[in-house]
């Protein structure tokens, strides 16, 4: 962890790996806060290491001018805030991935994903893990590719890479995309939104599905059975409540486990039964809270508090002779700069807990 933000953690299942999908050195929620605003302080001031140590091969690193400055143009997607019709703050983004070190830590950053100059509105993120050997493995992500005819917003993609050096899955000159190593997965937008315009957020793979959310617009979970290399028909899981929001799903055993509101729950799928029946389903249980319900866009001098908690994930880790198992999670604190309106942001991190 760092200031600034990681962001869609999600550990391999046998937690040799960690993968942050969206890390940035600025404060996302200061400058959400303050309307994206490129000139706005909130949307330059950062924490980025310039030894270049801490997070190696930032893509859009050379637009950091200085702890207080960012150049906000896009040289590789020909975006200038200047003379967009909607200019908006673009601060490096970039996902990272981290080798588990036999004291427990993650260490050796190493940067994964799609380079478009760190372009924050343009990266992959949710990833998830199909199988690894060695530093070889088969994952899955969320990225919406710029300029897709027709729009699709976020879909999946899987891909083989090999971990622990830079992984560039694809990159971005003069506004389109080269060198491209991924492939979409087939899945039918219409049983999720009912139109092709539809978001496929936070994929978990599983050997027998694929668990996704369709994050910013319903708010709810969905799966779709393996058929060989394809995925069958997507089905809403019924754990979903209308209104309330549910997203980034993780299955492990015979437990999914998922981010309800702004906490953490869990249900239990009887074994061999349809995810798409309620009766399958044990009785939902939360896991992990906030300390505040209060959500972190209001500037209540609550700094230091955790506001949210997202993004499960599991891994059986050895401990000696001992197998252990762990829920890895993001986390939201809020973080304060001033005692104005808009003097607050969000500092997003990832921690990890024994499963007892």
């Amino acid at each position: 962890n760092t200031r600034g933000m990681e962001d869609s953690p999600e550990v391999s299942p046998d937690g040799r790996f960690v993968i942050v999908g969206s890390y940035s050195p600025v404060d996302f929620g200061y400058c959400a806060v303050n309307g994206h605003d490129y000139q706005h302080p909130a949307c330059n001031s950062n924490f980025y290491d310039f030894s270049g140590t801490e997070r190696p091969g930032l893509f859009g690193a050379n637009r950091i001018l200085s702890s207080s400055e960012i150049d906000h143009r896009i040289p590789s997607l020909n975006y200038d805030p200047k003379t967009a019709l909607i200019p908006i703050a673009t601060p490096p983004v970039a996902s990272f991935g981290f080798r588990l070190q036999p004291d427990g830590s993650y260490a050796q950053p190493f940067v994964i994903g799609i380079d478009a100059d760190g372009y924050s509105w343009q990266q992959t993120y949710g990833f998830t893990f199909d199988w690894t050997f060695g530093d070889f493995a088969s994952i899955f992500f969320s990225w919406n590719e710029l300029g897709e005819q027709p729009e699709t917003n976020n879909d999946i993609y899987g891909a083989l890479v090999r971990l622990g050096q830079e992984v560039k899955i694809g990159e971005y000159q003069d506004a389109q995309l080269i060198n491209f190593k991924a492939v979409k997965a087939n899945i039918d937008p219409i049983p999720v939104c009912g139109q092709l315009d539809c978001e496929f957020g936070n994929p978990n793979i599983t050997p027998t599905r694929i668990w996704f959310d369709n994050e910013r617009q319903s708010d709810d979970l969905f799966f779709a059975d393996r058929i060989g290399a394809d995925f069958g028909p997507p089905k809403r899981v019924p754990l979903s409540v209308v209104g309330r929001g549910e997203s980034m799903p993780h299955f492990k055993g015979n437990t999914l486990y998922y981010m309800c509101d702004t906490g953490l729950c869990a249900a239990d799928l009887t074994e061999g039964a349809d995810p798409a029946l309620l009766e399958s389903w044990s009785e939902e249980r939360q896991i992990m809270a906030p300390l505040t319900l209060l959500p972190w866009t209001i500037n209540a001098g609550r700094a230091g508090r955790v506001v949210a908690v997202s993004e499960p994930s599991l891994a059986t880790i050895r401990e000696g002779q001992v197998d252990k198992l762990y829920l890895y999670f993001g986390y939201i604190t809020q973080t304060q700069y001033g005692t104005g309106e808009r003097d607050f942001g969000a500092d997003w991190a990832v921690g990890r807990v024994p499963i007892r």
